[in-house]
């Protein structure tokens, strides 16, 4: 399966997108697989990390494949990156 691009936090966390909609988190220092989350699309471009108010996120589109014919439209996925890590709202 394609690969997004990467991107990786100061806290050591590889986030990676796939092709099939899985969003992944893994350990910079061991290569683990930390965390996954099905998105509802192809994840065909590198995430976006940035902090608010202190603190961090994780944005990431996930899009509507062009040669699997994806049936989904676009989404924009946004996570915080403080306790468990899951789909959050955009920051005031």
């Amino acid at each position: 399966f394609c690969y997004s691009g990467s991107v990786v936090t100061a806290g050591g966390l590889v986030f990676v997108g796939r092709s099939t909609g899985k969003f992944v988190a893994f350990d910079a220092s061991n290569g683990q697989q930390l965390w996954e989350f099905q998105t509802d699309a192809g994840v065909n471009a590198p995430a976006t990390v940035f902090e608010q108010d202190g603190q961090q996120y994780i944005t990431v589109l996930s899009a509507g494949n062009l040669f699997g014919r994806g049936p989904r439209g676009d989404s924009l996925w946004l996570f915080s990156l403080k306790g468990t890590l899951g789909p959050t709202e955009p920051p005031k």
